[in-house]
């Protein structure tokens, strides 16, 4: 029987009696290119957040993620520590606030070296140093020795990815990894990260709202709305039959539906809603022109189950 890398079944975070994030179940094969795409607001990020046990203290999280096989949920702090920046890391989308401003790049890399693989201070900073070439930044000796202010934003993001892969792991989760760039430099980021990931045989969830680079990175897509997940497949079969209102929406708001320019972009009416005012039945209610009456009682279900294209709608889109 073949293990999932990662395994996520009922997962629910909770701030009170307000449920966040809602049931998320979904599973990570090794090697494979996952997006997980919703408006902000949505959970994307609190989903990867308790995954990897960095949920806030004041937040409840039940359910179960396995990593590997092992369980994570309920796991003491100093075991998840040791696999955090080793078998599964996170680059987040503000890479200052990643970095320690008061220590020099190269050092903050050495460290992941000498906490997680127990290299010398010597071997640490080569290895730094090589980590810091493989990220695609000028004259690394000369880097290393630079503290996270000497660096622009892109150099920081790149840094961060050095640190991220350092402990050649199994998963990286990738929050919003560009989003504090500029469009230029976002595209050489996400040339790297595809070069890498696949260099390296990682497997990656991608956080986004963007469609387009999900699509251009990606092989299977999670699209999440109301702190659940709604819809999941190929990303070439999602894309070009979107089966839940709510995906064909974000299709139709975005650069894919109209590459040439030349028809204006719709738009989803109404908004994502807070947490804790999230309707009854369907989520997506509210904002859906198929709602009726089944949709305000009954929460749909992901149909069908376990097939390759799973949509959770009683009036999926038609494609006849």
């Amino acid at each position: 029987m073949v293990v999932a890398l990662l395994e996520v079944k009922d997962l629910t975070v909770r701030f009170g009696d307000d449920e966040a994030v809602r049931g998320v179940s979904f599973s990570l094969d090794s090697g494979v290119r996952t997006g997980l795409i919703g408006e902000s607001g949505c959970g994307k990020s609190l989903t990867a957040l308790a995954i990897l046990g960095l949920a806030p203290t004041t937040a409840t999280v039940t359910g179960s993620v396995r990593f590997e096989g092992e369980e994570l949920i309920g796991r003491p702090e100093r075991e998840l520590c040791r696999l955090r920046g080793n078998r599964l890391t996170v680059v987040f989308q503000e890479p200052m606030s990643a970095l320690n401003p008061l220590m020099k790049v190269g050092r903050q890399i050495a460290e992941v070296l000498e906490v997680h693989d127990k290299a010398g201070r010597g071997e640490a900073r080569r290895r730094a140093i090589d980590l810091i070439e493989m990220v695609r930044l000028p004259d690394p000796s000369r880097t290393a020795h630079k503290y996270p202010h000497q660096l622009s934003g892109g150099q920081r993001q790149r840094i961060v990815l050095a640190m991220a892969l350092a402990g050649d792991p199994a998963l990286l989760i990738a929050d919003e990894p560009t989003t504090a760039l500029d469009v230029t430099v976002q595209a050489d980021i996400l040339l790297l990260l595809d070069d890498l990931v696949r260099d390296l045989d990682t497997s990656l969830l991608l956080i986004s709202h963007d469609l387009s680079l999900v699509a251009s990175l990606c092989e299977e897509l999670l699209v999440m709305y109301g702190g659940t997940i709604v819809e999941r497949g190929r990303v070439s079969e999602v894309f070009a039959r979107p089966l839940h209102p709510y995906t064909a929406g974000l299709h139709s708001a975005s650069s894919l539906e109209h590459s040439d320019g030349t028809d204006d972009l719709r738009t989803i009416e109404g908004s994502v809603p807070p947490i804790g005012q999230f309707p009854g039945g369907c989520v997506f209610r509210n904002r859906c022109e198929y709602a009726d009456e089944v949709c305000l009682g009954v929460p749909p279900l992901r149909v069908p189950p376990g097939e390759p294209h799973e949509v959770a709608c009683h009036h999926p889109v038609s494609h006849d």
